[in-house]
């Protein structure tokens, strides 16, 4: 269910949202390397949430945006999944209960954005990307700490040379945010030898990084 609508140089939508899945598919991390599992049926499950958004322009050079999302994502019934390497599982399992949150869906996401047209050739922007923090594949049950909270800021900047030619410069997490994206359990002295023994396999996102390049456009 949603609305939209506008008032003055500013658009706005909203919607709030349930989906219900049956006999729900999950991959399932089994075995030494973290590549290695199967797909399993985990039963019902429950996604629902809210969305906002929000965009306008100040005079002619200027242009922003907002969007945010709340969401939900849980199991609905109770279910025992094989995770062998989670220090919490009890017989190598562990157990979920109605409620508890699916894996690596973080509950809220942010997306900003704002555009300068500092002249007719050259615009510079920036935007944020903002996430709240997840359970790890492998932690079903929500039994462990969460990981992946991060904000990361990045900058654009254009110079229009001609009606063909752009230079451009990109500038991803110019603030060199360190936080991870993704995180299973796994047998890590059976990878990286015995003196290795948190089972936690995290993957950390990428570090401050630019571009600088030319489009021509024949």
């Amino acid at each position: 269910l949603g609305f939209r609508g506008s008032w003055a140089r500013t658009s706005w939508n909203v919607g709030v949202f349930r989906t219900d899945n049956t006999d729900d598919i999950l991959f399932i991390s089994a075995g030494a390397l973290t590549n290695e599992g199967f797909f399993d049926n985990v039963g019902r499950t429950r996604r629902d949430g809210l969305e906002l958004g929000i965009r306008g322009v100040g005079g002619e050079r200027i242009s922003w945006f907002v969007n945010f999302t709340d969401l939900n994502a849980s199991f609905r019934e109770s279910i025992a999944l094989p995770s062998p390497n989670n220090p919490a599982a009890i017989n190598s399992e562990v157990l979920v209960s109605p409620g508890d949150a699916l894996p690596l869906v973080p509950e809220q996401l942010l997306k900003g954005g704002l555009r300068v047209e500092l002249s007719e050739r050259l615009s510079l922007g920036a935007d944020v990307v903002g996430g709240s923090d997840f359970h790890m594949r492998g932690d079903e049950g929500n039994d462990l700490e969460r990981i992946g909270e991060y904000f990361v800021v990045n900058l654009r900047g254009e110079l229009r040379v001609s009606d063909s030619v752009r230079v451009f410069l990109n500038i991803d997490n110019l603030l060199d945010e360190q936080y991870e994206t993704f995180g299973l359990f796994g047998e890590a002295d059976e990878v990286l030898g015995d003196d290795f023994e948190d089972s936690r396999f995290l993957s950390p996102a990428a570090p401050r990084a630019a571009w600088l390049g030319v489009q021509i456009d024949f």
